[in-house]
């Protein structure tokens, strides 16, 4: 079997960009000893930043794996599927892979807002009416916006007319 210390096989794992996530897999109970591969949203990961023990089973003369990967969580890995596969003469040729995969949830600050529908310094005439658009990208989770006007909050009951 194959599977992820401390998370089921499918689970979401969320993490704060910049922190460091150790992903560890265990395959159990082979014979002989198993190579594992990682993955990165299908694309294999380099080996060398893998760190590897075999260990006795319980099970006679089978062996366990125990494969380390440390992933330095950045706002591009958000969504993205990692996944640990079992290597294994007896698994070769068939079509029903050895593996366990997990998908990070990456939290991280959106992008800057900006304001559209107005210019800095451009003069309104009493009265006119405008429509400002307040647009901000990125995030997780998605941010929420709130619109004040010097120094206080506009709620969805008022009106600029009301905000003076």
């Amino acid at each position: 079997s194959v599977e992820f210390s401390g998370w089921r096989d499918g689970s979401v794992v969320e993490v704060v960009a910049g922190a460091t996530l150790t992903l560890e897999c265990l395959v159990k109970d082979a014979r002989p000893a198993p190579s594992v591969w990682w993955y990165r949203d299908g694309l294999q990961l380099d080996q060398g930043q893998v760190e590897e023990r075999v260990e006795v089973s319980p099970l006679a003369r089978r062996w366990n794996v125990r494969s380390r990967f440390v992933v330095r969580a950045k706002a591009e890995d958000d969504g993205k599927l990692y996944t640990c596969e079992a290597d294994h003469p007896a698994l070769r040729g068939t079509s029903d892979p050895l593996l366990a995969s997990i998908t990070l949830s990456v939290l991280h600050e959106p992008g800057r807002p900006s304001i559209s529908g107005y210019r800095t310094g451009e003069v309104l005439v009493a009265g006119e009416r405008r429509t400002l658009v307040c647009r901000v990208s990125g995030g997780n989770p998605r941010p929420w916006l709130t619109w004040h006007r010097r120094g206080l909050l506009l709620d969805d009951t008022t009106t600029a007319d009301a905000a003076g």
